[in-house]
């Protein structure tokens, strides 16, 4: 990286010392920067090679339940497992490093709806991280371009599986007639489309996947998690039971934050705002309207 600054566990998921390189012999540093050009080659190929998921996101990663919840602050990561989960089901098994297999759940074909709030986020924020994240040469024509069906708002693979994005903006009954393995809310649902996700994957025993800042205050999803958070809160930030797990997750547990990031991202918020934005924390949001 041209920084020559220490890099996080995500693009590149290497460091380089550009003043150690430069002092480097000339034929050594050659060689250095041919294996940090094929490094790359394989980045760009398949890019699951360098996710390297914090330890709140190997909890998430490795829950077998049919409902799972990353509860978790702004900047904690929750946006980038969930979609790098989503992407893992996806693909074929060997297109997945070594380290990510013990995560697969499913096999192919894997349908999947992605929902969050708006089609601006989606188009966005969503779209974004499956760029960065997807093994191009698994999906259709090995391209965005040639995987996405604008129309329908799919996101189609080699293997058949299939993303289908959605939004909360969205009339009720265009969540129905599909039969999927994995809803997955990227932000607090609407409860009657909570209920409507359900539906979808009962057939085929799928699950739900939540990746969620409880910035709505004690919402029906309090109520739905709160023992589950009682039990977290003693036992290591993580809980289980027969129908969840459960991580929380502040932005102190994402290695690539600086203090002076995290102070910037919370300037302005009350302390209640504060609680939930940094750690995640469903709290009474008084006085808001």
């Amino acid at each position: 990286r041209d920084s020559g600054v220490a890099c996080g566990p995500v693009k590149p998921g290497y460091e380089i010392d550009q003043e150690a390189l430069k002092q480097l012999p000339q034929r050594q540093q050659d060689k250095a920067i041919q294996k940090l050009r094929d490094l790359d080659a394989i980045r760009k190929a398949s890019p699951l090679h360098f996710y390297s998921p914090h330890s709140k996101q190997q909890i998430f990663h490795g829950f077998d339940t049919r409902r799972k919840v990353f509860l978790g602050g702004n900047q904690s990561g929750k946006t980038m497992a969930g979609i790098c989960d989503d992407i893992i089901q996806a693909v074929d098994e060997d297109a997945l490093p070594g380290h990510l297999k013990q995560y697969k759940r499913f096999r192919p074909p894997f349908r999947c709806r992605i929902a969050s709030e708006s089609r601006e986020i989606v188009e966005t924020v969503i779209f974004d991280k499956i760029r960065e994240w997807v093994p191009k040469a698994q999906l259709a024509g090995e391209s965005w371009k040639a995987a996405y069906d604008n129309q329908h708002h799919i996101l189609n693979f080699k293997n058949g599986s299939f993303f289908h994005f959605a939004t909360y903006e969205q009339e009720l009954d265009k969540w129905g007639s599909a039969t999927l393995d994995r809803v997955h809310f990227d932000e607090e649902p609407p409860e009657d489309m909570f209920g409507e996700a359900r539906i979808r994957v009962m057939r085929k025993g799928g699950d739900l996947v939540f990746t969620m800042t409880p910035t709505e205050g004690l919402t029906y999803m309090f109520d739905e998690l709160q023992g589950l958070v009682e039990q977290a809160e003693q036992n290591s930030d993580w809980a289980l039971d027969d129908n969840y797990g459960l991580v929380l997750v502040d932005m102190d547990d994402n290695p690539v934050l600086t203090e002076e990031n995290k102070q910037e991202a919370l300037r302005g918020y009350s302390p209640e705002e504060k609680a939930a934005r940094k750690s995640g924390k469903f709290v009474a949001l008084h006085g808001l309207i």
